[in-house]
């Protein structure tokens, strides 16, 4: 009988101290403290932890989810360490994100999968894992008069410089200036900084390059840069003026609004007389006693329906060049070049027009947090190779199109034959 009481209590000990174990979650998110606020446009840190019975094998693999309006992105290296729980030794993983949102209100994290190993102790058997990071809401608040502003950047100090080449100063026509604009802030990234906002200029000739984003990381901590190269042409002479820029933010210290603006600058365009023989001349002016009325006629009636004609065109331009599609050759353009500064901007871009949440195969979801390792992570940086975002990409945009191609044939007819 003693024996048998032995045997009952020793299972009561193991059933419990399973018990115990098994509160210990192998995989959780934490966010932030909750009675901290968090404003549009600023960096959102949140961790996962991954725990394990034994020491870690080989490098942990997240399938970062796609969430509207935002930029979410894994930052730096894990931080392993090592607890207790009911006398069992666990090794802990800590991962840091940096969640960058243009949305207010509620934001929800999706749940997301994540791919680990680990030995049996310290140099046992290993063992893969397949884990699914838990969903999470948080709340974003947005500053006052927020929508007026645009683009919105949440950070206490923004540097802010540019550069001119040539000088303002004496042009000719058709010359061109490039414009330098560099954004540089704490805890921020280059891609969750303002672009330049678009300028139209009468007699000038804007062209908008594509960004260089960077991002320096020292001890946990880094500088988000954004440079933008814009092109102006000089089509017009005379004193044209190129207008100031104010780029804004708002800083959640002091919460008010501050600003920094680029001044406007003139240039001297001198007109280029085109050379031509007293013959031409000749001929050119009976050549202008036919065309003067033609031309006359023809500029009158385009000022008189200009506004139609630049809507129409302008809708025209649009139909041609959708947002989607105009992003869409930017990221296979920058993945056949490989270069993936440029492909992380297309990418964020080709996001932002879509309307419905992504589901994205998972091809893709490598390829994209192939991409945004490469850029993000702490580790030394190798070349990266834009193949596979780019085959993976394409496959899901066939996908898709197959899709809606089988939904709409599957519609009724409007009106079936009697």
């Amino acid at each position: 009988m003693m024996v048998l009481r032995l045997i009952v209590w020793l299972a009561v000990l193991v059933s419990a101290s399973l018990a115990m174990g098994a509160d210990v979650k192998p995989v959780t998110l934490r966010l932030p403290d909750q009675d901290k606020t968090f404003w549009v446009g600023q960096r959102i840190p949140v961790f996962v932890e991954i725990r394990a019975k034994g020491t870690f094998s080989g490098a942990t693999n997240f399938s970062l989810p796609q969430i509207l309006q935002s930029v979410f992105v894994q930052v730096g290296n894990p931080v392993v360490s090592s607890e207790e729980h009911d006398g069992d030794s666990w090794f802990v993983q800590v991962h840091e994100f940096a969640l960058f949102t243009q949305s207010s209100g509620s934001i929800e994290i999706p749940a997301f999968s994540v791919r680990y190993s680990n030995h049996d102790g310290f140099t046992g058997p290993v063992t893969s894992h397949n884990e699914i990071v838990p969903q999470a809401k948080l709340e974003v608040k947005s500053p006052p008069d927020r929508e007026s502003h645009g683009f919105l950047v949440t950070t206490d100090k923004i540097d802010i410089s540019e550069t001119w080449q040539p000088k303002p100063g004496s042009v000719k026509q058709g010359d061109i200036a490039v414009r330098t604009i560099t954004q540089s802030a704490d805890q921020m990234i280059g891609m969750a900084l303002a672009p330049p906002p678009n300028q139209t200029i009468d007699g000038i000739q804007v062209y908008p390059g594509t960004p260089t984003v960077s991002l320096a990381m020292e001890r946990g901590e880094f500088l988000g840069t954004r440079t933008d190269e814009i092109t102006y042409r000089f089509d017009k002479a005379g004193t044209l003026s190129i207008p100031e820029v104010t780029y804004t933010w708002w800083d959640p210290d002091k919460q008010q609004y501050h600003s920094h603006t680029l001044p406007a600058v003139d240039f001297e365009v001198a007109a280029v007389v085109q050379p031509g023989s007293a013959t031409d001349t000749a001929k050119n002016s009976t050549h202008w006693l036919v065309w003067l009325p033609i031309s006359l006629a023809l500029v009158g009636l385009g000022a008189w329906q200009y506004p139609k004609l630049k809507v129409w065109g302008a809708s025209i331009w649009q139909k041609l060049n959708p947002p989607d599609k105009v992003a869409t050759r930017q990221l296979l353009q920058a993945c056949r070049t490989h270069d993936v500064q440029q492909a992380e901007i297309a990418w964020a871009q080709w996001q932002s027009t879509q309307m419905q949440p992504l589901d994205l195969s998972k091809d893709l979801e490598d390829a994209v947090n192939e991409l945004h390792r490469v850029i993000y992570g702490a580790g030394p940086h190798v070349p990266w190779n834009g193949n596979a975002l780019a085959h993976a990409f394409e496959r899901q945009r066939r996908n898709e199109l197959k899709c809606q191609l089988a939904s709409d044939s599957a519609l009724p007819q409007m009106n079936p034959a009697n």
